[in-house]
């Protein structure tokens, strides 16, 4: 399987885990990391409950960030490439 294609898998599998985009899921994530930060909110349980929940989101994240910019890379090596051949036929 080509490296693109490698990177576009994990971007479906990480959007349909998700049920949302990676911008989505950003400000998602983002949200509930403040939502921790804010005292008196809620119980030690429920704290406690969200901060797993938000430890395993942020390894999501940097999962599905490294994905899209591998893809954004490689499809601009992938340009690259092209536009070099065409230089040159």
């Amino acid at each position: 399987m080509r490296p693109v294609d490698v990177c576009k898998q994990k971007i479906v599998e990480l959007e349909r885990k998700h049920g949302m985009s990676f911008e989505q899921f950003t400000r998602y994530t983002a949200e509930r990391t403040a939502r921790l930060r804010r005292p008196g909110e809620m119980s030690q349980v429920q704290r406690q409950t969200l901060a797993q929940e938000v430890m395993q989101d942020e390894e999501d994240w940097l999962d599905w960030k490294a994905a899209e910019e591998m893809l954004q890379s490689w499809l601009q090596s992938e340009r690259s490439e092209q536009a070099t051949l065409h230089s040159t036929s």
